[in-house]
């Protein structure tokens, strides 16, 4: 059951979590819809991005690693919002309010609610993408090597990401809410 701390923190409630689905089922229909999107295939590129680097590194890998659940290779890799917007603004990484806030939006919705900072998040990389930014995979799960800071020729290509583009977004909330939300 989710502690009180948790329901107050997120706005999660106990009904949600009792009918969630389980990370081993939810994986595999984030790969369908990829798949469906064409993103798969054909040689188009996309990323995931996150806020930061535990989303996909301790909340996603991890709950994976707890639960005994296979990850897709795509899933060790992803763009880290906050390191990209500091880099690209010339400015030291910020929370998501104050980010949004920078760039003249307002943060819409629950502080650590899933659905909230996917959203926001998405906010964040049109606005980026519509300022110039270049996209680019630029953090990635220790044991993958491949991921570098700076782009070249040998870094993943995502210049074409834009902003009509498909964005998946996981954030701390949304990993304890949409994920595995038996694990919460």
């Amino acid at each position: 059951h989710l502690s009180g701390f948790c329901r107050k923190l997120t706005g999660i409630k106990q009904a949600w979590v009792d009918h969630g689905l389980p990370l081993s089922d939810v994986l595999p229909m984030f790969h369908a819809w990829l798949t469906s999107c064409g993103l798969l295939s054909g040689g188009r590129s996309f990323a995931i991005v996150c806020d930061g680097p535990w989303d996909m590194r301790d909340f996603l890998d991890g709950n994976c690693r707890l639960l005994n659940v296979p990850k897709a290779p795509y899933l060790d890799s992803w763009v880290s919002l906050g390191f990209l917007f500091a880099e690209f603004y010339g400015r030291r990484p910020k929370p998501m309010a104050k980010r949004l806030h920078k760039r003249g939006l307002t943060f819409e919705g629950g502080a650590h609610s899933g659905i909230a900072d996917a959203r926001n998040i998405a906010r964040v990389v049109i606005r980026m993408l519509t300022d110039g930014c270049q996209f680019r995979l630029n953090d990635a799960m220790p044991s993958v090597s491949s991921i570098q800071s700076q782009p070249s020729a040998s870094a993943p290509a995502m210049t074409r990401l834009t902003a009509h583009a498909p964005v998946f977004t996981q954030s701390a909330g949304g990993a304890a809410a949409g994920l595995d939300r038996r694990a919460a």
